[in-house]
């Protein structure tokens, strides 16, 4: 068959307990699962972390240890001692890092391997620390009948603040999971829920979130210190290895004291690791991100002012298309409490209350985009080019700061003749860590890795950053090569500003550079940058930052001719170029060979394309409309 590429997810229950500074913690070992062993290459592992502060006074994070460990190796160590100084606030901190090699020489041939995470932080007492594996990896799928994947389930936020009694945020909104995912003989292999958004704290009672499926008990996460009143970015893992998954669910929240923080509209991502029998699976599901990324620096105070992202994207995967839960996430940043309206495609603007006392972190809101959702669905889908359409406004004109995020995109189609691998998918690759503080930084040079010779790409740059000022623009820009375009020099692939209170604080921006690259190595754009390059990638800002980047790539592999015969013959090296029939687009060439003849790679069998060519001034012809095969 052929190399593929895969990228899976998972995850370490969070530790609750408050870990002292300077006190080192191991997660208790998991089992990781990777099937495809057949010349299988890691390419990117990461190991993702995030922690709470958890001291009645403020206090500097001096130095932070993330370590690895596979089977019975030596856990492999790596500590960066730069002190965070506190900004007499509490703090939210994440921090990446790369495990890639330590992967590829510990893993071993076999289809699973133990693992586990430790940690450290100087300094700081810490609470509530997730601990998670991305791994990206290329295989060849011959004969591997049983695959895995992961799957990222949207759930909608709710519009308010949360009480102290359980409440479901929507209606069922976790899916039955046997019939939700089409593939045969499933086997679940990590089930887990990210919970994310500001505390919206209210006061200095100490606060945690309780979180429960139907009408079981509450979960409460650690408790949260709260003595300097602080609206802090809260990141929380919520594992359900043992959830059942042949019922819906009820996913309930509540906070344990509303006087300490009341977790304005949570954002929720339900994450299904599973292992399916890749043969006997007729209909797939394909999960995807998706960037969404507006170009305004803040959004607009009324409807008739509201920030437009438009992006489009081709589905090729055969037979009926279906949309499944699906949404939309935004991060923002804010100092002052108003409300944000959020509407898709032609839904009516749903709106999301934002409180809080001193913001030291970014807010996020989850909308469904589905005919599921409380607005109903917010895009269609079909096979061929598709729109995705997201619009967003605040209620108020101050203190404002502009949005990013990700569209989960789900969808079921048929099984591609060459396998489901070649379906649209979305794969991580690893720029660099959180190392230390600069308001500059250029990473080392790195390329992501692509095996199919033909594919069509969607890229995005996420950038992950803590910083004190009271505003920050952050710009990423990519190092342009020799023969790329105009040459050497670098190009801006993101600019973004966010603002809060003059205090430490996490934020998460996304990029959409597929502007700047080729979309596929026959792009007919000028001045594109080559996506598998080796190239340094740099950031700037208005003050220091600690940031972590990464680029996440989704791409299809699912190829066509565009194919005919100039006539009569003009013999060998005649260039024919392709076009779209609807934009005139300029898609691909080729040369005819000695009898005339011509074929290119296009990506789409469902626009019209037309050729064209040019032997002489009294030599010119046009073929008819069709479309690729």
């Amino acid at each position: 068959m052929a190399q593929r590429t895969n990228c899976t997810e998972q995850a370490f229950p969070t530790n609750e307990t408050s870990l002292a500074a300077a006190t080192r913690s191991d997660f208790a070992a998991i089992t990781l699962y990777v099937p495809e062993t057949t010349t299988r290459t890691f390419r990117s592992v990461a190991v993702q972390i995030t922690c709470r502060d958890n001291s009645a006074t403020a206090q500097d994070l001096t130095s932070w240890l993330i370590g690895i460990k596979l089977g019975a190796v030596a856990f492999d160590d790596a500590t960066v001692t730069n002190t965070i100084a506190h900004s007499s606030e509490h703090q939210t901190h994440t921090f990446t890092r790369d495990v890639t090699s330590y992967f590829a020489t510990n893993f071993g041939a076999g289809a699973t391997q133990t693992c586990q995470v430790g940690v450290q932080f100087g300094g700081s007492v810490t609470i509530n620390i997730t601990a998670k594996l991305i791994i990206t990896y290329e295989y060849d799928d011959a004969s591997q009948t049983t695959r895995i994947k992961t799957v990222r389930i949207p759930l909608e936020s709710a519009t308010g603040a949360l009480t102290t009694t359980l409440t479901e945020i929507g209606t069922n909104q976790v899916p039955l999971l046997d019939t939700f995912l089409p593939e045969s003989t499933k086997v679940f292999r990590d089930i887990f829920f990210e919970v994310m958004g500001n505390e919206a704290n209210a006061g200095v009672t100490n606060t945690n979130l309780s979180l429960a499926l139907d009408a079981e008990a509450a979960d409460n996460t650690g408790v949260i210190e709260n003595a300097l009143a602080s609206s802090c970015w809260f990141y929380y893992i919520w594992q359900r290895l043992a959830m059942t998954t042949n019922v819906t669910h009820a996913f309930n929240l509540a906070t344990v004291s509303t006087t300490g923080s009341t977790f304005n509209h949570m954002a929720i991502v339900l994450v299904v690791t599973y292992e399916y029998d890749h043969s006997a699976s007729t209909t797939i599901l394909n999960s995807v991100m998706l960037p969404v990324y507006f170009s305004g620096t803040r959004g607009g105070s009324a409807a008739a002012d509201q920030d437009r992202y438009e992006r489009k994207f081709f589905i090729e995967e055969p037979t009926t298309i279906a949309l499944v839960q699906s949404g939309v996430l935004l991060y923002w940043g804010t100092t002052s409490a108003f409300n944000i309206n959020v509407l898709c495609g032609s839904q009516a603007a749903r709106t999301y209350t934002v409180v809080g006392g001193t913001v030291a972190g970014m807010h996020n809101v989850m909308q469904r985009i589905d005919s599921g959702g409380a607005q109903g669905a917010g895009i269609t889908l079909a096979r061929g080019e598709n729109t995705l359409t997201a619009n967003y406004y605040f209620a108020s004109a101050i203190d404002l700061g502009g949005a990013s995020g990700w569209c989960y995109l789900n969808y079921t189609s048929g099984k591609a003749s060459a396998g489901a691998a070649v379906h649209n998918h979305t794969i991580f690759h690893l720029i660099g860590g959180q190392i230390a503080a600069a308001a500059k930084r250029a990473f080392t040079a790195t390329a992501p890795n692509i095996p199919e010779a033909d594919y069509y790409a969607m890229t995005a740059l996420c950038l992950q950053y803590l910083w004190g000022s009271p505003g920050n623009s952050q710009a990423i820009e990519a190092e342009v090569l020799s023969g790329e375009g105009a040459g050497d020099g670098w190009r801006i692939l993101y600019n973004k500003f966010l603002q809060w209170d003059v205090e430490n604080g996490v934020a998460t921006g996304v990029g959409p550079p597929i502007d700047e690259f080729d979309r596929y190595p026959q792009d007919q754009r000028a001045l594109g940058l080559v996506l598998e390059s080796s190239r340094v990638y740099q950031r700037q800002s208005v003050g220091n930052t600690w940031d972590a980047l990464a680029m996440w790539i989704t791409y299809h592999a699912i190829s066509y001719d565009i194919a005919g015969a100039v006539t009569p013959n003009p013999g060998a090296g005649v260039a024919v170029q392709a076009y779209r029939t609807d934009t005139k687009e300029y898609l691909n060439t080729a040369n005819t060979d000695v009898s005339g003849n011509y074929t290119m790679k296009w990506y789409d069998n469902v626009i019209e394309v037309f050729t064209e060519c040019r032997q002489s001034s009294s030599e010119v012809g046009r073929s008819d409309n069709g479309v690729a095969a």
